[in-house]
């Protein structure tokens, strides 16, 4: 068997003389044909035209001719199609919408200044702030990267956002830093820009048509609902349970003062059902818009799934969920017996399954008959090895 190497190349505009020496930004494959680029590496920021339909990019050592099937001006992004599949060496890099917020990133890129001109030199930081602005309210994951203070980053537009050890997926696309005044080369406080994932995959009809093929995000799942007071709390309860292999929705962490919360609000209910709802004396005071629609669909029973309770001060039950039994974190000494109590809750409700799928008539009538496999929704496997069954 073959060891692949992650996909990620360089640009180079010159289709008929490329040279890994004059690359002009960077690049990722996240399937066998279709790769990520920044919009400007082949387009022009003014007119938003594309300068250059066809490229070549070098991965590893060689060059793969590709062309521009789609582009988004306002978010940098341009969608490239290779002309022959990624060879069985190089792996695509998978793609995932949720940021865990205060992450660990690393970006591997073709900058003008690498030390060796054939290889790309990765960069490193946390991720700061998921949800920031740039430009026209351009949507922005802003990033603190150690090396941008002293290194020039000419050449990573285009780069992934990488977080995760042992299988890193891809959060976000670096677009631009904000230069110093004095060193027009460097960050300004070593910040960095990225467009996010969950954005390109929004906004791009060619990956649309895709389907959920290139989202790599868990099928499993919460939203965790909680007042301003309690979202601490509810970061720390997110922390755990994506550590257990599990999608997590946070409100405060993907919903910002200003914005207009609904569609996100309902996206993150869509993709997972269940909610846990953060107990405190201060759960009802409703102390945003956002935490009181989510309220408000709580009382109504709009919201698709269960609602369980994590009951961590003495508080009265709200009455939409006073016949439901809380996961009680009051009373340890230690975070060891808080997670494993929470855990535990979890696994005594199992998760709401999704809907059974409508058939697809127009799809499948009239077809020539072939053959069709049975497939099972996976668990997730709970570091005690119990198993929460079921969907999203």
């Amino acid at each position: 068997m073959v060891e692949s190497s992650p996909a990620i190349g360089g640009i180079c505009l010159d289709v008929d003389n490329p040279s890994a020496r004059r690359l002009v930004g960077s690049a990722f494959a996240i399937s066998a044909k279709v790769v990520l680029t920044a919009f400007h590496c082949i387009g022009d920021r003014d007119s938003k035209s594309v300068k250059c339909e066809r490229v070549n990019i070098w991965f590893r050592n060689r060059f793969l001719p590709a062309t521009v099937i789609d582009h988004i001006p306002d978010l940098d992004v341009a969608i490239l199609e290779l002309e022959k599949d990624l060879p069985e060496d190089l792996a695509p890099i998978k793609l995932i919408r949720d940021v865990p917020p205060r992450a660990s990133f690393a970006s591997p890129g073709w900058p003008r200044d690498r030390p060796f001109g054939d290889h790309h030199v990765t960069i490193s930081g946390e991720i700061v702030d998921p949800k920031s602005q740039i430009f026209e309210s351009a949507p922005a994951l802003q990033l603190y990267c150690w090396q941008a203070a002293t290194l020039s980053l000419h050449g990573y537009s285009g780069a992934p956002v990488l977080t995760g050890d042992a299988d890193p997926v891809a959060v976000g696309l670096i677009r631009w830093n904000p230069p110093q005044d004095e060193a027009p080369d460097l960050a300004v406080g070593g910040t960095l820009y990225a467009t996010p994932v969950s954005e390109i995959l929004q906004r791009s009809e060619h990956l649309q048509s895709l389907g959920d093929r290139l989202s790599h995000d868990p099928l499993n799942g919460y939203c965790i609902s909680h007042s301003k007071k309690d979202f601490p709390v509810a970061r720390w309860i997110g922390s755990v349970l994506r550590d257990e292999g599990l999608g997590i929705r946070v409100r405060g962490e993907y919903i910002s003062a200003g914005m207009n919360y609904i569609p996100p609000l309902e996206e993150a209910h869509e993709k997972y059902p269940d909610t846990l709802l953060v107990l405190s004396p201060s759960t009802l005071k409703c102390d945003s818009p956002s935490h009181r629609m989510e309220i408000s669909w709580m009382r109504s029973g709009e919201i698709p799934g269960k609602i369980i309770p994590v009951r961590i001060e003495s508080a009265k039950m709200p009455d939409f969920v006073f016949d439901i039994e809380p996961i009680d974190l009051r009373g340890y000494n230690s975070e060891h017996e808080i997670r494993a109590a929470l855990i535990e809750g979890l696994a005594m409700n199992p998760q709401t399954p999704l809907p059974a799928p409508r058939f697809p008539v127009d799809r499948l009538i009239n077809e020539k008959p072939t053959t069709l496999s049975r497939s099972r929704r996976p668990g997730v496997t709970l570091r005690d090895n119990r198993l929460i069954e079921g969907g999203a």
